[in-house]
């Protein structure tokens, strides 16, 4: 049988849905070469919607993986953050982009903190 859960549907069309509007706001910042890749951009998302706010949380730690980012991550701040590249309001949310922060890891392209022979975390804990 099918697997068939609505409420799981549901929450992953908000989260695609979105995925789409941060394409949006990262691509001009790519057309302008401020980045070469979405991976050289760091996200944070403001959501005026209580409801779509909890869903994003449960899988807040997944968003930059979902978005194809270094980095994301959901704020309440109304201030714009420092170095911003662009700005992009669509729906509930408003998007600002940034440069990622750290280092380049030299497998997964990805921008962390913490870089060990030069790979990130997730990478070491990949190939060991």
């Amino acid at each position: 049988p099918q697997f068939k859960n609505e409420e799981i549907v549901a929450k992953w069309d908000k989260i695609i849905a979105l995925r789409e509007i941060v394409t949006k706001a990262i691509e001009p910042v790519r057309a302008e070469k401020k980045i070469g890749s979405s991976l050289e951009a760091s996200v944070s998302i403001k959501v005026n919607s209580p409801e779509i706010e909890a869903i994003l949380r449960t899988v807040e730690g997944e968003l930059a993986g979902v978005f194809i980012t270094s980095q994301a991550c959901l704020t309440n701040n109304s201030e714009e953050p420092q170095n911003l590249l662009n700005q992009h309001e669509e729906d509930v949310y408003k998007i600002y982009v940034t440069s990622a922060t750290g280092e380049k890891c030299d497998r997964c392209w990805k921008f962390s903190g913490t870089l060990s022979s030069g790979i990130c975390p997730a990478c070491q804990d990949a190939i060991l």
